[in-house]
């Protein structure tokens, strides 16, 4: 879809936030979490991957080179979001199809600034609505087993630990792999 087709607008109502997205139907989204407006998803550009990869750099201790990210927004169009709003890119999620029916979340990241303001959440979310378009059952992902605030966020959309990656990351870190079925996300 074209980035403005896959722009999200807010409108605040009592205790709820409801997302609606042209060319799809309207999402509800019932949280007591402040989600910032002005803040829109859409696809990755090109342009984008420059900021991106600022983002990348500041929050992981081996990020990812810019090749790899443009080949990353190359293979999964659908599934490369980014969160925007009047200051800029915010946040990004990566994430591709294995198997027809397995979503995996290959990164996700939020910049510094905009952390703890339910991004990462809306994030999730939108690459999850993607999924279910595109027929995914079960979504994967793999979290330092030090990042107790990602893990909390993913059981909290309905993610569970069903393993230990042993020394999974490139400094010997474990990694916790967590699961959840697409109907089950929050």
């Amino acid at each position: 879809m074209a980035g403005d087709k896959m722009q999200i607008r807010m409108r605040a109502r009592v205790g709820r936030h409801i997302y609606s997205r042209a060319a799809s139907a309207l999402h509800a989204w019932e949280s007591g979490m402040e989600v910032p407006l002005g803040l829109r998803v859409r696809s990755v550009r090109e342009n984008d991957l420059p900021e991106i990869l600022k983002i990348e750099e500041s929050a992981f201790r081996y990020p990812y080179p810019l090749g790899y990210l443009r080949f990353l927004a190359k293979v999964n169009p659908y599934t490369f979001l980014v969160a925007e709003n009047q200051s800029g890119i915010v946040g990004y999620v990566i994430a591709d199809i294995r198997y027809r029916s397995e979503g995996h979340i290959i990164s996700i990241a939020v910049r510094e600034d905009e952390r703890r303001k339910g991004v990462a959440k809306l994030l999730i979310r939108s690459v999850n609505s993607e999924f279910r378009k595109l027929g995914v059952r079960f979504v994967r992902l793999e979290v330092r087993a030090s990042n107790l605030a990602a893990i909390n966020l993913y059981r909290s959309m309905g993610y569970k630990e069903v393993g230990v990656m042993s020394g999974y990351y490139r400094d010997g870190e474990d990694a916790i792999e967590m699961v959840a079925r697409i109907d089950d996300v929050a």
